[in-house]
């Protein structure tokens, strides 16, 4: 820990942990419990996953419904499929787990002097207003420099540039990309991160070649975390960050 910003990213030998939705291994996915879980393992930064309530408020929580990970479904029995989208700030706050707002996980991680990844879900009519809601939340706190911003989504990361050229944007890949570079430098964005399975030495170095930090997700495995190590990668996102602190710290 003790990282301030994320441009120290792309300083030569880095190879940060990240705590996967706080450390899922660790407690309640997305939740400020388990982040703080993942600060006292020592984890370099946390990855949280956005999208909008009801009522236009930036909520932290993976899936569009609630069913996987909160008491929903008996809690409003009728109210099938239980998709974020229908539910407002406040009754998704009241479920357990309570879901925090983007401005509470933002609050929480400036307190801690941390450094988080927001990853940004969904398409379509409301894009506009969540990449909206997103850059004022970070704005109003002051956060520019504590926040990495990413999405698989290649329009949004397109408009998320436009709306705010000082923020730092991160291009997700679920596959194997072919000119990663090209990517990510055509996005104006400043990080890639590949699913581990698409993780390549060749790739690590063109992309370190280029200034481009490599972040792999998600890395369970030591035994691949200290190849990816080896290769050049800048940081691991993954659910057990206790284990992966020691792999960090030591050569």
């Amino acid at each position: 820990m003790g990282v301030a910003e994320w441009k120290d990213l792309k300083k030569s030998g880095a190879f940060w942990v990240g705590a996967h939705r706080g450390g899922r291994d660790l407690g309640a996915e997305n939740t400020l419990k388990t982040a703080l879980q993942g600060y006292r393992a020592g984890a370099d930064f946390w990855e949280l996953d956005v999208q909008l309530s009801a009522d236009g408020v930036p909520v932290v929580i993976h899936d569009d419904t609630l069913v996987r990970t909160t008491d929903a479904a008996t809690v409003y029995p009728q109210r099938a499929p239980w998709r974020v989208s229908d539910f407002s700030e406040a009754e998704l706050a009241a479920l357990c787990p309570p879901i925090p707002t983007l401005g509470q996980a933002l609050a929480f991680t400036k307190a801690l002097g941390w450094l988080v990844n927001v990853e940004i879900k969904g398409t379509g009519k409301q894009l506009e207003r969540l990449i909206g809601e997103t850059l004022r939340a970070v704005t109003d706190l002051e956060m520019m420099e504590a926040v990495l911003i990413s999405s698989f989504h290649v329009e949004l990361l397109r408009r998320l540039r436009q709306s705010d050229g000082r923020v730092m944007i991160g291009v997700l890949a679920d596959k194997v990309v072919e000119d990663p570079v090209g990517l990510v430098r055509g996005l104006g964005a400043d990080t890639f991160h590949p699913t581990w399975e698409a993780v390549s030495e060749e790739t690590v170095r063109r992309c370190r070649a280029e200034g481009i930090p490599v972040i792999a997700w998600t890395v369970n495995d030591r035994e691949t975390g200290s190849r990816f190590k080896s290769y050049g990668v800048s940081a691991v996102i993954t659910d057990r960050p206790h284990e992966f602190v020691a792999l960090r710290n030591h050569p």
